[in-house]
């Protein structure tokens, strides 16, 4: 039963990769701005985040200076899909990487490492839910998870999306593999 709920869910991880590149297919030039926007408003509320997270591990020692055991959780379903359906950006070639300025090979070489991290979350995940139908987090990361989805959609809301058109949905357009 176990091996069935993984397989589902690897199917579902499969079909929103489909969804996902479709999507990507049809983007317009517009609504790269408005996602470059989005993308660095997320970047400094995770950078936030992250430092609060820095602050309250700090202050979340016991009086011994040990750590308080963090409880482990499963992984929601819904995260599992979106991570198993995250793709890297391909691997620059290095005539490219050689014509790029010190600060824009800088940024291209975070990049190629945040792929690197993805790939190994991914593995450890696909891992958890061969081993064990589930993958397991500690509790600190949904509610991190949750505080930062919250900033999102503040940051969202203030957006102004009155220069954006978007078109309606045509099949014809999309090209099936």
């Amino acid at each position: 039963m176990a091996e069935a709920a993984v397989e589902e869910r690897l199917l579902a991880a499969d079909e929103l990769d489909l969804i996902t590149d479709l999507m990507a297919e049809t983007a317009v030039e517009e609504k790269l701005t408005a996602v470059k926007e989005l993308d660095l408003i997320t970047d400094l509320m995770v950078e936030a985040a992250v430092e609060e997270k820095g602050k309250a591990a700090a202050g979340g020692e016991e009086e011994g200076g040990e750590e308080k055991p963090c409880a482990m959780v499963r992984m929601p379903d819904k995260f599992i899909t979106i991570i198993l359906s995250l793709k890297g950006e391909p691997v620059p070639s290095a005539e490219y990487l050689a014509s790029l300025s010190p600060e824009e090979l800088e940024e291209e070489l975070a990049t190629i490492k945040r792929g690197d991290e993805l790939e190994e979350l991914q593995a450890e995940v696909r891992e958890g839910l061969r081993k064990d139908g589930y993958y397991l987090v500690e509790e600190s990361y949904l509610t991190e998870a949750a505080a930062v989805r919250d900033m999102v959609k503040e940051a969202w809301a203030k957006m102004d999306w009155s220069g954006l058109t978007f078109g309606e949905w045509d099949p014809e357009c999309v090209t099936y593999r």
